[in-house]
């Protein structure tokens, strides 16, 4: 999903607000992958401090988390067999 399968109305209020904004805009799908992001959530994606708090903040985003999850929960349930 990108940011053209959004309804036009949503995609221009996106662009207004982010070329207006101060702050680091991100927008992520129902799978929590990125949709849209600003140039300057870029910029401070490109800081290892953010970088830390964002995945903190959204540790559930971690693939290699989620992959642990997946493993342990197929791990449970085929020792419940």
């Amino acid at each position: 999903m990108g940011i053209q399968n959004l309804s036009p109305s949503l995609q221009k209020s996106l662009l207004y607000f982010s070329d207006q904004s101060a702050e680091g805009i991100v927008v992520l799908d129902r799978d929590w992958k990125t949709v849209y992001e600003n140039h300057k959530f870029q910029n401070f994606w490109s800081f290892p401090n953010f970088q830390v708090l964002y995945e903190k903040s959204f540790h559930f985003l971690n693939p290699r988390k989620r992959t642990f999850r997946k493993r342990y929960k197929h791990i449970q349930s085929s020792s419940r067999n």
